[in-house]
C-alpha cells in the first residue's frame, strides 16, 4: 500500500510592538505559521509467482504410423474369418476401425468396429510382442476415443466416456477401473459355435 509520511510544522514567532508613547510596556500576540510537508510514493509491487511445468511426454495417437498386419499376430484367427464370438457363444462381424498394433511393443492395440444383433459399438483389443490379450477381456462400448501412450507398458482409452488406464504388472495387464460394456469379446474361443451361417451335426 502507497506509504504517506505527513509532518506538521508549527513556528511561533513573538512579535514585540513597541509603542512610541507608552515606553517600557511590551504586547505580544503568538502567529502560528504551519507548513504540511507530504511525501507519497507508490512502493507496491506485482507479486510473481513461478510454478515448474513439466513437459508431458505423453503422445496421443488417433492414427499410427508403421503398425505391422494384424493377420499375422494371434488375432488373425479372427481377422481372417471376418468375425469375433462374444461370450454368450454368438460371433459378430467387426472390421479394424484403427491398427496400432506392433509385435514388439509390450503393449499395443487395435480398435474393433462391430456391428451385429448381438453387439454393436466399439472395442480396444490390445496385444502384447503379437498376443491377443484376452484378460481383462475386451468390453463392447458405445465408442473408444482417446487411446493415450504414457510408457511401452501403459496406455488409457475412453471406454464408453470412462477414462480406463492399462498396464502391464508382474507380466499381466491390469485394468483401472474394470470396463463396463453391453457385451464381451471371447478372444479365447471357449463358446464359440463356428462361423455364422453354418451347420453342425
Amino acid at each position: 500500500m502507497p506509504t504517506r509520511a505527513r509532518f506538521s510544522l508549527a513556528l511561533t514567532l513573538p512579535l514585540a510592538l513597541a509603542l512610541g508613547a507608552c515606553a517600557g510596556q511590551e504586547s505580544s500576540e503568538p502567529t502560528t505559521v504551519t507548513a504540511t510537508v507530504t511525501q507519497g510514493s507508490d512502493t507496491s509491487a506485482p507479486a510473481t509467482s513461478s510454478a515448474a511445468s513439466e513437459a508431458s511426454e505423453t503422445t496421443t495417437a488417433s492414427s499410427c504410423t508403421g503398425a505391422k498386419d494384424i493377420n499375422e499376430s494371434a488375432f488373425g484367427r479372427w481377422a481372417r474369418l471376418g468375425e469375433v464370438p462374444l461370450e454368450s457363444g454368438e460371433a459378430v462381424p467387426f472390421k479394424v476401425s484403427a491398427n496400432c498394433y506392433d509385435p514388439s511393443a509390450e503393449l499395443s492395440w487395435a480398435i474393433l468396429t462391430i456391428t451385429g444383433e448381438g453387439a454393436s459399438g466399439q472395442a480396444l483389443l490390445l496385444m502384447r510382442h503379437g498376443d491377443m490379450v484376452a484378460v481383462p477381456a475386451p468390453s463392447v462400448v458405445d465408442n473408444v476415443d482417446d487411446v493415450t501412450r504414457f510408457s511401452p507398458s501403459e496406455i488409457r482409452a475412453n471406454l464408453g466416456g470412462t477414462d480406463v488406464t492399462f498396464s502391464v504388472e508382474h507380466g499381466e495387464v491390469t485394468a483401472n477401473p474394470a470396463p463396463q460394456g453391453s457385451a464381451t469379446l471371447d478372444l479365447q474361443g471357449k463358446n464359440y459355435r463356428g462361423p455364422r451361417g453354418a451347420e453342425h451335426h
